[in-house]
């Protein structure tokens, strides 16, 4: 299979499971909500003319899942299905508008389409390939991956689009109060410092891939406050209990969104998604809810993952730098 890498958002087929693309396409639906949501007229303004809107590139990116979709179907019937070389649509002259919600509907069930061609694909074994325009050679897993990369990189040009609109995160520092790491599950325990790099921490490993340990999960990041918070209502919680690597403090945590970065010490992060959480964090609620940590609920009491966009040492103690110049 043909490597798919990309330098401006780190994108690497090779580090995708196939139960990695099978996750990453089941987040990007509650994923584009967040990122959208109470945005109002940002989503269809445009940071420059020629670049498109965050509502562009939603329902660019279902059109392109689309397409793969039809792409899949070929190569899993034939052997050595020839595709045409199809251009980028041009940036049209006035912005697109339409309803969110409904797009967010439709891209998830382009998307829980391609995840079902990800499953029959696994399970059949198909040996089948077929070549793009350049004579490429690639097989259902490329696509899907392609399909992937896709996604994610859009919802980086969002979150970087948000940002040059002057309606992201304002800059704000805070610091690393306790790094975390473990060799599966929770809690994670204390350490000096670690290197962040593409796939997490150094030293921290997950138990199960099954929700975790995708490359846009690479770090897990909680706030002091909001622990401090619970345990002012009672809950027997610390940092580390929750299993995030970095806890920190001194953000505006309810005001963070997918795409916001965060220089932390020599790495620099990109949020992607809030954790959902867990029933293995249930002991640290005294009445169980572990429910409490969900963002819908309370997102200044979300816990969030986020892509490593710079590697980099970071230490007990360094500064958080929330939308670095």
């Amino acid at each position: 299979m043909a490597r798919e890498t990309c330098p401006e958002c780190r994108f690497d087929s090779d580090a995708y499971t196939d139960d990695d693309v099978s996750g990453a396409l089941r987040a990007l639906a509650p994923w584009w909500d967040i990122a959208l949501r109470d945005r109002g007229g940002q989503v269809f303004a445009r940071p420059v003319p020629t670049r498109w809107s965050a509502f562009e590139y939603l329902e660019h990116t279902r059109e392109v899942f689309d397409l793969l979709k039809i792409g899949i179907d070929l190569v899993l019937a034939e052997d050595g299905v020839r595709f045409p070389t199809i251009a980028a649509p041009p940036v049209a002259a006035e912005p697109s508008r339409g309803d969110v919600a409904a797009a967010i509907a439709r891209l998830d069930m382009a998307a829980r389409a391609l995840e079902l061609d990800a499953i029959d694909a696994t399970i059949a074994g198909s040996p089948h390939t077929g070549f793009l325009g350049d004579g490429t050679r690639v097989t259902v897993a490329w696509l899907l991956r392609h399909a992937v990369h896709d996604a994610l990189h859009h919802l980086h040009d969002i979150g970087r689009g948000f940002v040059a609109l002057g309606a992201g995160v304002t800059t704000h520092v805070g610091v690393v109060e306790q790094v975390n790491v473990s060799n599966g599950g929770v809690p994670k325990s204390a350490v000096p410092a670690a290197n962040a790099s593409y796939r997490g921490l150094s030293g921290d490993r997950q138990a199960s891939r099954k929700h975790h340990g995708r490359v846009f999960q690479a770090v897990c990041l909680f706030s002091t406050e909001a622990i401090a918070r619970l345990r002012d209502d009672g809950h027997p919680i610390d940092a580390g209990a929750a299993g995030e690597n970095l806890t920190l403090s001194g953000l505006r945590w309810s005001e963070l969104r997918p795409g916001t970065r965060l220089r932390i010490g020599a790495a620099t992060v990109e949020l992607s998604v809030p954790a959902v959480p867990c029933a293995r964090n249930a002991r640290w609620f005294s009445d169980g809810d572990f429910d409490r940590l969900h963002y819908d609920r309370h997102p200044g009491e979300a816990r969030w993952y986020a892509s490593v966009m710079v590697d980099g040492e970071i230490r007990t103690g360094d500064a958080v730098v929330v939308e670095p110049a």
